[in-house]
């Protein structure tokens, strides 16, 4: 008996083989078909990998926005409170905030506007790769997901006829299926970051375009104060 071990980035492929037996064609082409399996497996689990690095980095900074925007609408209140809209004015509101600062305030709105234009062109980027690795999910599933996986089957049925012996195939083949369960469970992890990536920044959209509406009506009646109205 031989023992060949084969490196491969997503596990070794360790196989005996019956020395003096000469392999059949369809043992060729299964092994073959095998060793594709791991290379399609391992090319799903570097792109699950690299495009949720990329939602990550999205889900960071949807917070970031999200929270700054928050203490926009807080610190809005001030603002609408002293030009009376809503609540009743209260002439004190403008001396109650040291660092009220109308331009200082509006200059960041400003600029968190920019930043969720910037950012709208990277989710849209990732929204279509997103788009993209979910319609090829099921190509060539033939060949590694285990419920469609068989091109081992007529080995293990014609044992006795193949070079490669059949527990050392059936350890190997499960260490496969373990494999290929990890790069399963990414998948999902994937698909279901990427879901919420994508509701969060649309609910961001939402909150942002809501305070921007009222930053431009303590705008508008900012200006009538100015005019005298």
């Amino acid at each position: 008996m031989q023992h060949v071990t084969k490196q491969h980035p997503l596990k070794p492929i360790s196989l005996s083989f019956h020395e003096g037996k000469q392999p059949p064609a369809f043992e060729v082409e299964a092994l073959k078909q095998y060793k594709k399996a791991h290379d399609e497996t391992w090319k799903r689990k570097m792109g699950y990998e690299a495009e949720k690095g990329q939602l990550m980095l999205l889900d960071s900074e949807i917070a970031e926005l999200s929270y700054e925007i928050f203490c926009l609408g807080e610190r809005l209140e001030v603002f609408e409170e002293a030009v009376g809209i809503g609540e009743a004015t209260d002439p004190s509101a403008w001396d109650r905030e040291s660092d009220f600062d109308l331009n200082a305030f509006f200059d960041r709105i400003l600029k968190h506007s920019q930043a969720v234009q910037q950012l709208h062109g990277q989710i849209v980027a990732a929204a279509t790769q997103y788009n993209k690795t979910v319609a090829s999910l099921y190509e060539d599933d033939y060949l590694i997901d285990p419920m469609y996986f068989d091109i081992l089957n007529e080995l293990y049925r014609r044992h006795e006829e193949v070079e490669v012996d059949i527990v050392s195939l059936d350890k190997d083949h499960q260490d496969f299926l373990g494999a290929y369960g990890e790069v399963d469970k990414l998948r999902e992890e994937y698909m279901q970051l990427g879901q919420d990536v994508f509701e969060r920044y649309a609910q961001l959209i939402d909150d942002s375009e809501h305070v921007y509406k009222r930053a431009d009506i303590v705008q508008d009646r900012l200006d009538e104060m100015m005019d005298g109205k």
